[in-house]
């Protein structure tokens, strides 16, 4: 049975998925701020066995970019780092959500999600309408939120908005935190061009450097 990472009763856990493509200061930035922000008890990182957006030469493998998390989670016991999407078989967040949900009843999550992922919503197909059953924040990028973005994005979805700050439980909230400007883009380029990117911590780093043929020109 797929576990999830040393669950206990009467948590508020924050679940923050993405590629981690790596993982670098910027998310580790955003999961202290969303804790700190929301009074969680713990944040967990999932990254997913395969994002569909993202393929081929640009995409480390989920067992490296599971252990760069792993890494990364090391010195903060608030922060845990969990294969569980991977175990349940599935790159749908509604599936992570309903699992997640259904074996560990006394925890109250909430998902943590990227403003560029928001703004994408609409192409999630099953899990397009995942906000009404979790609380969700969604952090912003160093570009503000523009009437062109909010175009993109249904009324059905836009009614979902909630105040998860103040307590609601299911809908979705644009989470007033600092940015940070740390890119696992940038961080891909500057390594294809032989060197060391910022916003790395030195163990990721010390581990991606034992890696063969790393984000091999695409």
């Amino acid at each position: 049975m797929a576990r999830a990472p040393n669950p206990r009763p009467s948590l508020r856990v924050g679940l923050f998925g993405g590629s981690f493509n790596p993982p670098h200061l910027g998310h580790l930035h955003v999961a202290e701020q969303v804790k700190n922000h929301l009074n969680l008890d713990e944040i967990w990182l999932l990254p997913v066995p395969l994002n569909t957006l993202k393929t081929g030469d640009d995409m480390a493998t989920f067992a490296q970019r599971l252990r760069w998390c792993q890494i990364l989670a090391e010195p903060y016991p608030w922060l845990q780092v969990s294969d569980i999407e991977q175990q349940v078989g599935t790159n749908e967040t509604i599936d992570t959500v309903r699992f997640l949900q259904q074996h560990n009843p006394t925890i109250q999550f909430t998902w943590i999600m990227g403003q560029d992922s928001f703004l994408s919503i609409e192409e999630w197909g099953p899990s397009r309408l995942f906000m009404a059953e979790i609380a969700t924040v969604i952090v912003p990028r160093n570009t503000p939120l523009s009437t062109t973005d909010l175009a993109k994005i249904s009324q059905e979805i836009k009614d979902l908005e909630r105040d998860i700050s103040a307590g609601d439980t299911t809908g979705w909230q644009m989470l007033p935190i600092a940015t940070h400007p740390g890119s696992a883009t940038a961080i891909r380029n500057t390594w294809r061009q032989g060197k060391k990117p910022d916003h790395l911590t030195d163990t990721v780093y010390a581990e991606m450097i034992r890696a063969d043929n790393l984000y091999a020109n695409p």
